[in-house]
């Protein structure tokens, strides 16, 4: 039966086989989304991921293709070209295979980068509409349902209360993608880790629940955490910054950042990893890794990265 008169159903179920053919075989696919509403609408609460958004890859060969079929490459983006919306929902299995240490590094670097500008670029949007609406409201104007709502419910993602506009303001902030990118490496091992493969967790975040995660294989006798894991790549990073943003722990990160760009300044990764001393329990150690990774690999350069604008659509593979 020719597929254009399939029936609709029968026309998804044919499309997921070929998807699922492309995967198994070794090539790439990638398909795109629209970045979030920054307009006069109301910003997403999460990462606004839609089902035609993917990028698949079945070889480290299959990912290095799609990335210079679109131009993809760091010293590219370090010149000013934009990053491609291309967002990987898993690393793949094989990466943890690549013997090869800076081969991998620039495959992890590639897939990793789009995902946090993603992240960034969702709180960015939330931010210019917690700063209309708090212009208005301070100016004396009533808002509507929608909007309290919209207000609630970001204050409660940040943990925090509508009615304190300034600590609404300290916690919805973008992160340095230096910082991102460098804490990710070092808490995945450059995607190699078992709970990045099995768990998408890029960052080691904890979870106390005995429901949810991933055991440590060296977990200290008496100690009962877990390392959180989720469906997505982009998951971790969404809550990965979240806990930046809202972390007691984290409240010189947020007082520092909030600083730099009171006085006019870019906050950098490198400037904020001086403050994330609580992050490991290395201490300042940590720190100055973390650091050391950021200038190693030139990623203070890609502190200006930018995502492709959305009339940039990339062939779909």
């Amino acid at each position: 039966m020719p597929f254009k008169t399939l029936t609709p159903d029968r026309k998804r179920i044919v499309a997921g086989i070929g998807l699922a053919a492309m995967v198994f075989f070794g090539t790439a696919a990638t398909q795109y989304i629209d970045p979030p509403p920054t307009g006069a609408g109301l910003a997403p609460l999460a990462p606004d991921i839609r089902p035609g958004e993917r990028l698949y890859a079945g070889s480290a060969a299959a990912l290095e293709a799609a990335f210079a079929r679109d131009g993809y490459t760091m010293d590219a983006v370090r010149n000013g070209a934009p990053v491609p919306r291309a967002m990987l929902r898993a690393l793949p299995g094989w990466l943890d295979d690549e013997t090869e240490a800076e081969r991998r590094k620039r495959l992890f670097l590639k897939a990793a980068l789009p995902l946090v500008l993603r992240v960034n670029e969702t709180i960015r949007a939330q931010r210019a509409t917690l700063e209309r609406l708090l212009r208005r409201r301070e100016g004396g104007e009533t808002l509507g349902g929608r909007e309290r709502a919209w207000l609630a419910r970001i204050a409660a993602h940040y943990r925090t209360d509508p009615g304190k506009p300034a600590e609404l303001r300290a916690r919805v902030r973008p992160i340095p993608p230096s910082l991102a990118l460098a804490q990710a490496a070092t808490e995945s091992g450059w995607g190699s880790s078992r709970f990045a493969r099995a768990g998408n967790a890029l960052f080691g975040q904890w979870t106390y629940s005995e429901d949810e995660g991933l055991e440590p294989e060296k977990r200290e006798p008496g100690k009962t955490h877990r390392v959180k894991a989720y469906g997505r790549l982009i998951e971790s990073v969404w809550d990965y910054a979240r806990n930046l943003n809202t972390n007691r722990a984290y409240l010189g990160f947020r007082e520092t950042r909030a600083q730099l760009a009171a006085d006019g300044g870019r906050p950098t990764g490198l400037m904020l990893a001086a403050t994330l001393s609580s992050y490991s329990q290395k201490g300042m150690e940590y720190v100055w890794l973390i650091q050391d990774v950021i200038r190693q690999n030139g990623l203070d350069t890609l502190d200006a990265a930018r995502l492709a604008p959305r009339e940039t659509r990339l062939a779909a593979r």
